[in-house]
């Protein structure tokens, strides 16, 4: 229900018009930026290796068109790069366990969004292993990341929850689940991958 919700409040702060709808992706794309901007800065040697990084996502075109339209995903993609960045940099930085912990929060926010981020989120645990193989380390850290994860996403479902919290909390699940099996293959509006490049729609 997250993004639904950040939706939700760009239009209470926007206006219920185009404005509106499109605010909250928006800001997870200017925030999605600043996290490649993060994570480029890492890997690539400092803040030139930022602007290196964060130009090629803002000019690849698919941040920008996402930015511009009310969808679940780039309000994902903006908590789910704040994670990678979180996690990157404390994984090569040694950073303070508070930054794994915000991490694991990021990572649970993005799975609120959609569960596509459920699927970096599991990835992050055996990258941190293959890095900090120290038994001990690795067991508190990968505690800290989904542990902070699992917290987070049942708590922005409380709003949702009445009476018996976990009974609740497991019957919207597995509603969720339901109804992502309910959706359709083929919509109007789609079309096959190699009319792309040919512009046939």
């Amino acid at each position: 229900p997250l993004a639904k919700w950040c939706i939700a409040a760009g239009i209470a702060l926007g206006g219920d018009h185009p404005f509106g709808w499109r605010l909250a992706s928006t800001v997870a794309g200017a925030i999605t930026l600043a996290s490649f901007f993060l994570l480029g800065s890492l890997f690539l040697g400092g803040p030139a290796g930022g602007h290196f990084a964060a130009t090629l996502a803002l000019t690849n075109q698919l941040l920008y068109v996402q930015s511009r339209i009310a969808m679940l995903d780039p309000i994902m993609m903006g908590f789910l790069s704040v994670a990678w960045a979180l996690f990157f940099w404390s994984l090569y930085r040694r950073a303070h366990p508070g930054l794994w912990a915000a991490s694991g929060v990021a990572f649970g926010l993005a799975c609120a969004c959609k569960w596509a981020a459920l699927i970096p989120c599991l990835l992050s645990v055996p990258l941190l292993w293959a890095h900090r193989p120290q038994r001990p380390q690795a067991l508190r850290t990968s505690a800290l990341l989904l542990g902070g994860a699992a917290l987070t996403y049942f708590l922005v479902y409380l709003p949702l929850l009445h009476g018996n919290l976990f009974t609740d909390f497991f019957r919207l699940q597995a509603e969720s689940y339901s109804a992502q099996l309910r959706v359709g293959t083929d919509h109007p509006y789609r079309s096959a991958w190699w009319t792309w490049p040919l512009m046939m729609r």
